[in-house]
C-alpha cells in the first residue's frame, strides 16, 4: 500500500511541476502577444541602428515612396556630405548627379549640432504593410581632417505615413 501511495504521490508532483510551468509559459506567450510581438508588417516604434557622426534626427516614408530625412552633425566640428546612398529592397537612391532619383544640391555643410534636411524619391511605395526599412550611407569629410572621408551607415526603420 506504501508503494502505491509513494506512486501516486511522485506522479501528482509530476504533473503539478509541469503544470505550473505550462501555465507559466501560457502566460509569458499572451503577455508578449499583447505587446505585438508578432505584429511583424503591422505598426511598429521608428529607430534607427548603427549611426555615429551624421546621423539621421527625424525621418518621414511617404506612401508614395519619397523618404524625408532630417541629418544632425554630432562629430563636433564642420561636416560637408558629399555622397549619400539609400537603398530598399531592389530600389536604390544615391546622391550621384546622374541618379534619376538624386536630389538638386546634395552636396553640403552641416555646422555642429546643426540640422540638414534631405529628400529622396523613387524608393519602395506602399504595398500592402505599413513598415519600412531602408539602410542609408552618408559620406563627409569633417573640417578638422581636411580631406578624410568618413562615413556614417546603418539601418532606419518605421512605418509609412499619409
Amino acid at each position: 500500500m506504501e508503494r502505491k501511495r509513494a506512486a501516486g504521490q511522485s506522479s501528482l508532483e509530476f504533473l503539478m511541476t509541469y503544470g505550473w510551468a505550462l501555465v507559466i509559459i501560457i502566460v509569458v506567450l499572451v503577455l508578449v502577444w499583447q505587446w505585438g510581438f508578432f505584429s511583424i508588417g503591422e505598426t511598429v516604434t521608428p529607430g534607427s541602428f548603427g549611426f555615429w557622426g551624421v546621423e539621421p534626427k527625424d525621418f518621414i516614408m511617404h506612401q508614395n515612396g519619397i523618404l524625408e530625412l532630417s541629418l544632425i552633425n554630432k562629430v563636433g566640428a564642420n561636416v560637408t556630405v558629399i555622397y549619400y546612398n539609400v537603398s530598399m529592397g531592389n530600389r536604390r537612391c544615391t546622391c550621384d548627379p546622374g541618379d534619376a532619383c538624386a536630389p538638386v544640391g546634395c552636396v553640403f555643410t552641416i555646422r555642429p549640432d546643426n540640422i540638414q534636411k534631405i529628400s529622396m524619391n523613387g524608393l519602395q511605395s506602399f504595398q500592402g504593410g505599413k513598415r519600412f526599412e531602408v539602410s542609408f550611407i552618408v559620406l563627409y569629410n569633417d573640417s578638422r581632417t581636411g580631406g578624410v572621408v568618413r562615413a556614417s551607415s546603418g539601418k532606419i526603420w518605421g512605418n509609412y505615413e499619409d
